[in-house]
């Protein structure tokens, strides 16, 4: 795994949270949940890039002869619909910008799914474009395993938070993330 993606998951165990003071746990809470949304955002560049790289392998099996990037860009808002109407994440981002995304995860991404071949998919022969395919589903399944890890810790510390509410060990009045 990348340096960035270990650093976003090595974080204390669920059996370690108690230790925390509450400043700490909720700093610890926040840090994760921007983590969480900038691996989201990652799989969902990975997503769309496996649409397009899928869609191309379909057309082709189908018959017809290699996209242009004229094609691949008339296509997308078809190939984006089709695959992203049902489904998505229970977890709503909770910003609309765009998070900032460690420079060796952006490069991990670049090094498995370069534009350079979405645009040249046309090029590819069906043999590399099912390569291509591949890799970017072992991928998006690397990313999906860190997104899924980090929930686990997300939903650690916010029931560690809760815990101390009820309990009385943090007083209401202090909930402010």
């Amino acid at each position: 795994m990348q340096p960035a993606l270990d650093q976003m998951l090595s974080s204390l165990g669920p059996h370690e949270y108690s230790a925390l003071d509450l400043e700490n746990l909720r700093a610890l809470r926040s840090k994760a949940t921007v983590n969480e949304e900038a691996i989201s955002y990652l799989r969902r560049v990975i997503q769309v890039r496996l649409d397009i790289i899928t869609s191309e392998l379909n057309n082709r099996r189908s018959g017809a002869s290699p996209s242009d990037v004229s094609d691949i860009i008339n296509r997308l808002p078809h190939i984006l619909f089709e695959t992203h109407v049902a489904g998505g994440s229970n977890r709503p981002p909770s910003s609309l910008e765009v998070p900032e995304i460690p420079d060796d995860l952006t490069l991990m991404v670049d090094e498995v799914l370069p534009t350079s071949r979405l645009v040249a998919l046309g090029e590819l022969q069906e043999d590399e474009i099912v390569a291509l395919c591949a890799a970017a589903e072992e991928l998006e399944r690397e990313i999906s395993d860190a997104r899924r890890k980090l929930h686990d810790i997300i939903d650690g510390l916010g029931h560690e938070l809760a815990r101390r509410f009820r309990s009385g060990e943090s007083p209401v009045g202090s909930i402010e993330n």
